[in-house]
């Protein structure tokens, strides 16, 4: 078994990956860095958007690939990125998903230009640059958490293998 498939399966039991948010009402612990940078981006930041700008529909989406796939599926638009040859009859389709997304993005008002870590206090001149530090301080944690439960579970099942190739 790779490391890679062997920490992934030990982050499936767990979650190392917090919402940050207080009074967050969603499950709030996450197997995967992405998802939970998708929720709190999705459910608490929404820093930017897509609202669809096709006649008599205005679906919002907080997620470019989400609004992509929307106007593939449901106005016709081709996902490919670049257009290939333009055409003389302009129709949706000739118009990549790609063009029509950047034509429908709005920004949020509010872009914070400075964030605190609520582990250790220091500040980040982006939200990106913050989501990579506080997913270090998860991990730390989580990694702590797992060493006592191997720790237990060894003292109860002196037979079993633990490994802890995922503790270093």
């Amino acid at each position: 078994i790779k490391t890679s498939d062997w920490t992934r399966h030990v982050y499936e039991h767990i979650q190392p990956f917090t919402c940050t948010w207080e009074d967050c009402l969603a499950p709030a612990t996450f197997k995967r860095k992405a998802d939970w940078l998708r929720h709190e981006s999705e459910t608490h930041r929404q820093l930017e958007r897509w609202v669809c700008s096709e006649p008599q529909c205005y679906h919002t989406c907080y997620r470019h690939d989400n609004f992509v796939q929307h106007l593939v599926r449901k106005h016709g638009f081709c996902k490919v990125k670049v257009r290939t040859k333009p055409t003389d009859k302009k129709s949706a389709a000739d118009n990549t998903a790609w063009e029509k997304a950047g034509e429908c993005h709005v920004a949020a008002e509010y872009q914070p230009n400075s964030e605190r870590c609520r582990f250790c206090g220091k500040d980040y001149v982006s939200w990106k640059l913050l989501t990579d530090h506080l997913a270090e301080h998860m991990l730390q944690i989580s990694l702590h958490v797992l060493r006592l439960v191997t720790s237990e579970a060894k003292e109860m099942f002196p037979d079993a293998v633990v490994s802890h190739r995922c503790l270093t």
